[in-house]
């Protein structure tokens, strides 16, 4: 598999190619693969060619929005994608770059049966392959989050599992994150860059984000008990008494 053309910002074309080689290592993946040639466009970046094929994914505002709704609308946007044959050339056309990640995957996974099925390339296995998808591709949700990593796991190899798995949020934790030095904080947000995942803090109070007098202009972004919304009250959890 060859990439002809790319509008791509350098370290997720670098992620593009590390999924490429990574079903490559397969001799039948690779036997199928073979001569195909990949054009690479993300209509929410600069550099879009003149001979563009025609398709129906639309191209995301520039800015994000401040509404939730209209923000995951965007996000939907984003990662939506379109594989058209053209000449010799397959285009993969995605609102942003995720939605170009997902979609040579989605070549990967059609033409080759790949499946990724671990965080290491030895247990990717291969299951049956399919034709190509016509049409946009949309997510139906367009935040799949995950929580924590995996003890011993380095930061690029897990947000490249994610990735290749469609998950695009990961959630740290605010206390654990802040006490942390810059080197670690990098790796972690080189590794969410390169693979297009947004990178969240949090924890359990929003007390803890949001000024007190936000409570009397916004009740509805604070926690409801008994019927109320409070600043503050204590959970019990049945099962787990000492939380």
């Amino acid at each position: 598999m060859k990439i002809e053309f790319s509008n791509l910002p350098l370290e997720v074309r670098k992620s593009v190619e590390e999924d490429i080689a990574s079903a490559e290592k397969n001799e039948s993946a690779r036997k199928i693969l073979t001569g195909l040639r990949l054009s690479l466009i993300a209509l929410e970046e600069d550099g879009i060619p003149s001979g563009l094929p025609a398709c129906q994914v639309e191209k995301p505002q520039a800015v994000a929005p401040i509404s939730f709704l209209k923000r995951a609308r965007w996000e939907t946007v984003r990662q939506s994608f379109q594989l058209v044959p053209k000449g010799e050339n397959l285009w993969v056309i995605a609102g942003g770059k995720e939605g170009v990640l997902y979609g040579v995957q989605e070549v990967l996974r059609c033409l080759t049966g790949i499946i990724w099925a671990g965080l290491r390339d030895e247990d990717i296995i291969f299951g049956q392959k399919k034709p190509l998808p016509a049409g946009v591709q949309k997510p139906l949700f367009p935040y799949r989050g995950r929580d924590g990593t995996l003890p011993g796991t380095d930061a690029r190899t897990f947000s490249r599992w994610m990735n290749r798995n469609r998950w695009n949020l990961w959630r740290k934790n605010s206390a654990y994150w802040v006490k942390q030095d810059e080197i670690y904080r990098k790796e972690i947000t080189d590794a969410c860059s390169a693979r297009c995942i947004h990178l969240t803090l949090g924890d359990h109070a929003m007390n803890y984000f949001l000024p007190e007098e936000e409570f009397t202009k916004h009740p509805e972004w604070f926690g409801l008990r008994n019927g109320h919304r409070v600043l503050k009250a204590p959970v019990v959890i049945p099962d787990c008494p000492h939380l």
